[in-house]
């Protein structure tokens, strides 16, 4: 949007921008209380049973049915992710920054859509959902620029004091170790934490043995 919806600015956004988060809402309700399916390594997989999903603000208006993941869908998606990152671990840095570049370029031109389907989802008002949708793409250009603006991370660092001695120490920033992990986001400020767990693996690749997945 022309506007960038803030948490500072929200307090006198131009009428475009009801007038846009309504028509969005709009085209939104005509889709609701459809059944949707798992999506694990790039395709969808439908599960035996669903959750059905109502709002927050009225119980009444059924969201959708939401497939339910088994043991067994879990597994899968972890096993995708770690096949997946070791490409993503040798991608080039400037690569990595393109792509997640392109990442907040598509929330932006869909912050609309986005922020409707959010504020029926968790039942946050119209400014609320429009500044967390843009906040959240605000995060991936802030950790992508970060990531440039560091050199990743790798600094080298001054010679040995010693006349005529080359150390050629370098300053990496540490990666960690973590088991693999699935994320369930319950937080209504689910968009920035995504944004913000993506930041690790775009920023310092991890560590050999590592994957994210969320839902």
């Amino acid at each position: 949007m022309s506007f960038k919806l803030t948490y500072a600015t929200m307090f006198n956004p131009p009428a475009d921008m009801h007038t846009q988060f309504d028509a969005a809402l709009a085209k939104l309700n005509k889709t609701l209380g459809g059944t949707h399916a798992l999506y694990i390594n790039g395709e969808d997989r439908v599960s035996a049973s669903h959750d059905t999903r109502r709002s927050p603000i009225d119980q009444r208006r059924i969201l959708g049915h939401f497939s339910l993941a088994s043991v067994d869908d879990v597994n899968d998606a972890m096993a995708a992710a770690q096949a997946a990152f070791s490409g993503w671990r040798a991608t080039p840095m400037a690569e990595r920054v393109r792509l997640l570049k392109r990442v907040a370029t598509l929330i932006e031109e869909h912050v609309y859509d986005i922020a409707a389907a959010l504020a029926l989802e968790v039942g946050k008002n119209r400014m609320e959902a429009l500044g967390e949708v843009q906040e959240t793409a605000d995060f991936f250009n802030l950790y992508a620029d970060d990531f440039v603006r560091q050199n990743g991370f790798d600094h080298p660092l001054p010679d040995d004091p010693l006349p005529g001695f080359r150390s050629f120490l370098h300053f990496w920033r540490q990666r960690h170790s973590y088991p693999d992990v699935y994320l369930l986001f319950t937080n209504s400020f689910r968009g920035d934490l995504e944004a913000w767990l993506t930041r690790a693996p775009q920023r310092f690749g991890l560590s050999r043995r590592h994957s994210l997945n969320w839902r």
